[in-house]
Parts: structure tokens; C-alpha cells; sequence
């Protein structure tokens, strides 16, 4: 017996499925001063694209789904393959994975395009970093490159679980590049301190997968930090430090909130003062980051069903539980604790849901009479909300 997850689809289930898997487009990722039809930006080519050209080195990624008979939803692919040439250059097949490595699964979607529109890609391609289990030919972790200009036939073969095949070919014209381009600036493999405008950022070693740039520095206007890139998958956190941006009076209320495109707040990380007056945090991904201050406890409120005429006094009847709302809106709910008639009860939490419930069957409670309900939470940057009421248990 092992710790590896197994692909459920092998254990007999009878399950019609005799549609092949669809490939939607290759991506032809330049690299190293490479281009693509003229374009050093990477490409999406479709399956009917009848002419591709390619100066320099590239990858390839790509953009494929699987579905079972007679279902609309969209399931991942089992095994694809690289074909140049009629030679086989890069293979992998998802028959099991490993919980310790599982987030480099990061490292095996295109994970540019995957963060931006959350589409399933995949690598055609092994970067350095990738510990996966998952390759069984052409572990190629450098980019391929030609100089001859002759035409190379490519061919990707993709299979779901059931042995349902689809392939597609594209015909290449692939010369070398006109000029060098960029190395990227650190190794991958060693630790780094990058320090601009005040900010300064550790980077462990083997937190990327492969060599990488790293954009640091402060935007003109407003108070946004640019730490790294969103679009590069990371395996493990970044420990960064801010000058510090908020008055002495919210300091303990201080955390930073990392931005999506669009702006919005994508998600809060809280951190902690340094002897120096610097903001201490960890950050699994890079992106756009503002410091800010949080004074808003979180919010709680009785399930409706539980409510009443009377505010504060709530009737639990032909329900298996006592649920109350709780949610924060930016910080996030750290910690709660109840008690009933000063006894202490155990209230479970949702954080998907958003709610927290004591279950009548845990038996602490009294049925026919009213006690007395105190609900205490705190936000992880130490707000507390308190509720405070009575509650009646009716068969």
C-alpha cells in the first residue's frame, strides 16, 4: 500500500466512454530570444492552422480535454506524446501522483494560461525543477532548436483513460534565430536576496522550477508593490519584507493584500513586524501586493430558520443543528469559541460556507428551556465580533 493517489477510472467502474479526447490547440512557447510567426510571445496554434514557422529555440505546451459519453463535464487527459519527426521526444501519463510533490503539478500545466483563464494545459516539455512522476520519454528540460530551415513535422497523440486516442499534426519551418536573446537572471537551484526601493525578497532555492527573471520595485502611483510574476507556478513560499507604509496607531492591524488583474483583491496575508520596522510576510505567488490596515471584526449572524420575533432569541426545532453565518471580509476568520450556559460547546467551521454549527447530536444542550448563548470570533489580525443571546431546544 502506498500514499499515491490512483486514477479511479481503473478500478472496473463501468463507465461508457468510446469519444476520443480533444486536442483544442498547441501552444508554441518562444524562449531565449525565439519567436513564433514572427512574434516572440507565446502562441496558441489551432488544430486546422495549416503552416507554422518558428526562428530559434521554442516549447510546446498543450491545450487539450476529455469528456465520457453522454456527460458535459470536462475531464483532464491520461497520456500524450510529442512526436518530431516520427521520433517520440516527450511522453507522460497520469496514472498515480504523490501528495509530497502534487503542487508541482503547477510545473506541469502551461501555468501562464492556466492562472489566466483557468483552461487545462499541459507541458510538452519537463522543467528543471518538476520532481513528478509522471514522464516516461524525452525528459527534455532545455528547449529544442533548429537551423536548417527544413520542415519538421510535429505530431501530438493524446489518450484518455479508456484507450480512446485523437492526434494532430502541424508542419513546422524552423530556422534560427536573428539575434540572442535575454538569460534570465537567477538559477533556479540557488537561494537568492533581491533587495529594491526598500522591499527585500528571499527566495529559497528550488522555489521555482527553473531559471527565472524577477521583477521587484514599487509603482509610481499609489501604494502597490510589484513582487515577482503571478503567471510563474512557485513550490514553495517567498519570505518578504516591506518598508513600513502605515501609521503607529494601525501597525497591529497591518497585512497585505495581493491583487488579481483586474485589481480586486485576490486574497489577505498577515504577517509581522521586524525589529527593523519592516512587514514580515510569506507569499506562495507573486503578483501586485498593497499594504493596508484592517479594523473590521467579522460578522455573525443566526441562521434564519433559527430566528424569532425577538432579537437575540433564537428556536432550534426539527433541525439537526445550531448554525450561524460567520465570514470576514478581508483578514479571515482565525479563531472561535462558544459556550452555553457558560459551559463550553463545539462549533464546527465551513470556510466555503462560511458558517460555523453546533450539532445537537454532540448532546450538550438542554431540550424545553431557554439558555443562555455566547459565541466569540477573532480575525487573524485580532478583531472580535461577540453574539450574545438565548437559545431554546425543541423537540
Amino acid at each position: 500500500m502506498t500514499q499515491r493517489p490512483v486514477n479511479p477510472l481503473f478500478w472496473g467502474f463501468d463507465i461508457p466512454d468510446e469519444v476520443a479526447p480533444e486536442l483544442t490547440g498547441l501552444w508554441v512557447l518562444p524562449i531565449h530570444g525565439g519567436s513564433v510567426n514572427g512574434s516572440r510571445s507565446p502562441q496558441l496554434i489551432k488544430p486546422q492552422t495549416s503552416g507554422i514557422s518558428i526562428e530559434g529555440e521554442a516549447r510546446f505546451a498543450i491545450e487539450a480535454l476529455d469528456r465520457l459519453d453522454g456527460a458535459s463535464n470536462r475531464c483532464g487527459i491520461f497520456r500524450a506524446e510529442l512526436w518530431m519527426n516520427e521520433e517520440c521526444i516527450h511522453a507522460w501519463e497520469l496514472d498515480t501522483l504523490d501528495f509530497a510533490v502534487n503542487r508541482d503539478m503547477n510545473a506541469h500545466a502551461y501555468y501562464a494560461e492556466w492562472e489566466r483563464t483557468g483552461k487545462q494545459t499541459y507541458r510538452m516539455h519537463r522543467l528543471s525543477g518538476s520532481r513528478l512522476p509522471i514522464y516516461d520519454a524525452g525528459e527534455v528540460t532545455r528547449a529544442m532548436m533548429r537551423g536548417d530551415s527544413l520542415p519538421v513535422e510535429l505530431e501530438i497523440r493524446i489518450w484518455d483513460v479508456h484507450g480512446n486516442k485523437h492526434s494532430t499534426k502541424w508542419v513546422i519551418e524552423w530556422g534560427a534565430a536573428k539575434e540572442k536573446g535575454n538569460i534570465p537572471a537567477y538559477r533556479y537551484e540557488n537561494e537568492h536576496i533581491i533587495e529594491k526601493d526598500g522591499a527585500r525578497v528571499r527566495i529559497p532555492r528550488n522555489t521555482f522550477y527553473e531559471d527565472f527573471d524577477f521583477p521587484l520595485g514599487k509603482k509610481e502611483l499609489g501604494n502597490i508593490w510589484i513582487i515577482g510574476s503571478r503567471s510563474v507556478p512557485a513550490a514553495k513560499p517567498m519570505i518578504i519584507s516591506l518598508p513600513c507604509a502605515i501609521s503607529d496607531s494601525m501597525r497591529s492591524y497591518a497585512l497585505v493584500t495581493r491583487l488579481d488583474r483586474d485589481g480586486d483583491i485576490d486574497e489577505a496575508i498577515v504577517g509581522s513586524w521586524s525589529s527593523s520596522n519592516e512587514f514580515e510576510f510569506t507569499a506562495k505567488a507573486g503578483g501586485y501586493f498593497v499594504m493596508a490596515a484592517d479594523t473590521l471584526p467579522p460578522i455573525i449572524s443566526p441562521h434564519r430558520r433559527h430566528r424569532t420575533s425577538s432579537e437575540g432569541e433564537l428556536v432550534v426545532r426539527n433541525f439537526g443543528e445550531l448554525r450561524f453565518n460567520l465570514a470576514d471580509e478581508l483578514a479571515g476568520i482565525d479563531s472561535w469559541e462558544a459556550t452555553l450556559d457558560g459551559e463550553w460547546i463545539l462549533f464546527r467551521w465551513d470556510p466555503k460556507r462560511e458558517r460555523i454549527w453546533y450539532q445537537l447530536a454532540d448532546d450538550r444542550h438542554a431540550t424545553g428551556r431557554t439558555q443562555l448563548l455566547e459565541i466569540h470570533s477573532w480575525d487573524k489580525v485580532g478583531n472580535e465580533v461577540v453574539w450574545r443571546g438565548s437559545v431554546r431546544f425543541e423537540r
